[in-house]
């Protein structure tokens, strides 16, 4: 699985060890991956996070990855943007506890 987390954080894939769409812009960087695509995956990131609520357009990166895709939401992170993952059909709650929420992207073509 891949997982995206807000803000500048690579707790997933220190602990988990788990896949990471994006994790530090130092990290990047440093490994010399391609910096367009880390700017699509920033990117992505930032409209998940905040602005307007996210659209299919915005998944649709999310939803081309060949393994399942995980959003992890932190209310101490973003106070107020559940609602805007909840309303959205292409996005399934698939765990919760205090402060925290997970989200699985549908996959396919938006």
């Amino acid at each position: 699985a891949v997982f995206l987390d807000s803000d500048e954080r690579i707790d997933i894939l220190v602990y988990g060890p788990r896949r990471q769409y994006w994790g530090i812009e130092g990290y990047a960087e440093q490994w010399g991956y391609d910096a367009t695509e880390m700017d699509l995956r920033r990117s992505v990131r930032d409209r998940l996070y905040t602005g307007p609520c996210p659209g299919p357009d915005d998944l649709a990166p999310l939803r081309s990855l060949p393994a399942p895709v995980y959003i992890v939401l932190r209310e101490s992170d973003t106070p107020g943007r559940a609602p805007c993952l909840e309303a959205n059909p292409l996005l399934t709650r698939e765990f919760e506890t205090e402060g925290i929420r997970v989200y699985r992207v549908l996959p396919g073509a938006p």
